[in-house]
């Protein structure tokens, strides 16, 4: 990931925050963790697994009764439940917590620290 996102940063084509202030006309680069937005969200068991689709399917359903986010289609409802890796569950999250992110940071909320960085994971 590096390797890649590197040279869009060195030649100023991109802006990592909170390490560098954010400016309108260049994409922002953000961290994310979807373990622990579902964390924050206040899930503690594991989702990852052949075995724990139902696990998955009750987070959806969690985060959709919570509003936080919008009845899937069936038919990607049964892609994210069915992907015992987690990865497309951990896309939506990921989402979710990079619209949050963006909201805070046009308020001028959460933009954190400029050495340490910030893992943006909020789901509200």
């Amino acid at each position: 990931m590096a390797e890649l996102l590197r040279p869009l940063v060195t030649k100023g084509k991109a802006l990592v925050l909170p390490m560098q202030a954010p400016a309108a006309g260049l994409p922002w680069l953000i961290e994310t963790c979807p373990a622990s937005a579902l964390r924050h969200f206040g899930w503690r068991g594991s989702y990852k697994g052949a075995a724990l689709g139902d696990q998955r399917r009750r987070i959806l359903r969690g985060l959709t009764e919570a509003r936080l986010l919008r009845p899937l289609r069936r038919s990607l409802q049964k892609r994210v439940t069915d992907d015992s890796g987690g990865d497309a569950l951990d896309s939506i999250i990921a989402a979710m917590a990079t619209s949050q992110a963006l909201a805070d940071i046009a308020a001028g909320r959460g933009l954190g620290d400029v050495l340490e960085g910030r893992v943006y994971y909020c789901l509200r």
